[in-house]
């Protein structure tokens, strides 16, 4: 369970940043096309969701170990 929720979270951060970077850019732009904006979001992060889902192996390969004082 715990690779699954991970995976969501790797999907899910890039999507943030890249649609608050151009909506802040060109605020007019985004504000003209009312609903559709939605629509250009999810053009845009279908594509890296799915790149990041069917690279999912390579993503959760490893596993981190932390030392004695970590553990509790």
């Amino acid at each position: 369970m715990l690779n699954e929720l991970a995976m969501m979270m790797v999907m899910m951060w890039p999507f943030i940043p890249i649609f608050l970077i151009q909506l802040h850019f060109k605020a007019d732009f985004w504000r003209r096309l009312g609903v559709w904006t939605y629509l250009v979001v999810f053009l845009e992060w279908a594509p890296i969701a799915f790149a990041l889902y069917a690279f999912e192996g390579a993503l959760t390969n490893f596993e981190v170990t932390l030392g004695i004082p970590f553990i509790s």
